[in-house]
């Protein structure tokens, strides 16, 4: 069991990991670490860290870290728009549940969740892809370092 990490970085990597190790059950064709400029085939994910933010909840510097990343799902088929839409919708509704099934990411943070499961389009050059954007959230409590003689007499 992994230790609590207040790495974006860190955080965002076990996104991509587990979607990639997921990506065959999921039928995606490509998975990336970071949004994409062009997206070559779909269906594509691309796992996309966003931000951190930290609060102070104990002495001596004990924070709550509030870890965020993206899961953005492209989806593009020859066919019916409604067809598209239905498909996006209902994988983005496969990676929340995929995503929900491990609380802690494996010790990594105490809580987990899908805060928001937007629907929609997102444009790239040239084209535009139906669209789904989980926001994942996550948080975890660790200490920052102590500067040598802090709070000593």
């Amino acid at each position: 069991m992994a230790s609590p990490t207040d790495s974006l970085e860190v955080f965002t990597g076990y996104l991509y990991d587990l979607v990639l190790a997921n990506q065959v059950a999921l039928g995606v064709v490509d998975v990336f670490y970071s949004d994409q400029w062009r997206i070559p085939r779909t269906p594509t994910i691309c796992v996309q860290a966003s931000r951190k933010s930290r609060e102070l909840v104990g002495a001596p510097r004990r924070v709550r870290n509030t870890l965020e990343s993206y899961i953005i799902v492209y989806f593009s088929k020859v066919t019916d728009v409604q067809e598209n839409a239905r498909d996006a919708d209902v994988m983005g509704d496969a990676l929340e549940a995929l995503v929900h099934a491990n609380i802690t990411f494996g010790g990594l943070v105490t809580n987990s969740m899908v805060i928001l499961n937007e629907s929609g389009y997102r444009p790239k050059p040239d084209t535009q892809f139906r669209a789904v954007r989980l926001t994942v959230q996550g948080q975890s409590t660790t200490m920052l370092p102590m500067a040598p003689g802090y709070n000593q007499p």
